[in-house]
């Protein structure tokens, strides 16, 4: 079995957990594959029976491995994007960062984890992609999200004037700060802090969510996602940002996006211990009696 790991950085305080991770996957015969630059910053504090093959992109990847480990946050795992795009290579989130609703799996858990996906107590979470299109794109081939595409004013003091299409039926002008299409995954995310509702991951729809409406009537409203989605975008502010996950680039008013599932899917290794509502229950603290 071969394992490729990914990370960003890596805390003093996480040492001992993934060293713990590293014994565990030698000690079971895997061949691991890590990313350099990770590689790089780990190697003088972590110990490896055998040195790694490292990766810089997904081309450096063995076709024979079969599964990729996130080691950090949601961010980190955001990260992994352009590396298992169209190479169906699953992912697992080891959370060494705040929150992870993405990598669930909690660097105490690391033992029981690996050992539910060494004997396959797992599933696989093919969540839906968003892909963004419009002329002049400065995203290259990386023009799809996970969690969102946000459009954000660059000018505090203004707002944008957002018309939304769906399938080329007119829904809404949006007078707002910015305007988010999440995915059911980026429903606990941006929009979720902007008001928009948690949808679970297998739903496939897509939520609108409006930043800061100037018409407090406005509400998110939820979509299928094999919608396509319009978006144009005009006003008094020529500039403003589109941000696909945390990847963002400035733009120019008018211009029109167009929005729609991608082709393909990000697929997530959930060990069956690291169940959807016991994740959000445990993170947003439902039922938690904090009075006292």
């Amino acid at each position: 079995m071969r394992i490729a790991l990914f990370g960003t950085r890596l805390e003093s305080k996480d040492l001992t957990h993934i060293q713990q991770l590293i014994t565990i996957l030698e000690s079971s015969n895997a061949s691991l594959t890590v990313y350099a630059p990770f590689y790089k910053s780990i190697r003088e504090h972590l110990t490896f029976l055998k040195e790694p093959h490292c990766f810089h992109g997904k081309e450096d990847i063995p076709t024979d491995t079969s599964f990729l480990l996130s080691i950090g946050g949601d961010g980190t795992m955001l990260g992994t994007l352009p590396f298992v795009h169209d190479r169906k290579l699953p992912v697992l989130g080891i959370n060494t960062g705040r929150l992870g609703f993405l990598s669930s799996v909690s660097k105490d858990h690391i033992q029981k984890a690996l050992d539910e996906i060494f004997a396959g107590g797992y599933t696989l979470d093919r969540r839906t992609l968003l892909r963004l299109n419009c002329a002049d794109n400065p995203f290259g081939d990386i023009n799809y999200a996970l969690n969102e595409v946000s459009i954000n004013k660059s000018d505090p003091l203004v707002m944008l004037n957002i018309k939304v299409y769906v399938n080329e039926q007119y829904l809404n002008t949006y007078w707002a700060d910015g305007l988010l299409v999440a995915t059911a995954t980026g429903s606990t995310a941006y929009s979720m802090s902007c008001g928009g509702p948690i949808i679970t991951p297998g739903s496939h729809c897509f939520v609108i969510t409006p930043i800061a409406s100037h018409n407090l009537s406005v509400r998110p409203i939820v979509i299928p996602d094999e919608s396509v989605i319009r978006i144009h975008i005009t006003g008094r502010e020529r500039s403003y940002m589109v941000g696909l996950d945390s990847r963002r680039a400035e733009f120019n008013a008018p211009t029109d996006f167009m929005l729609k599932r991608d082709h393909v899917t990000f697929d997530m290794i959930s060990p069956r211990s690291e169940e959807f509502f016991n994740t959000i229950r445990e993170k947003l603290m439902w039922g938690l009696d904090i009075r006292n």
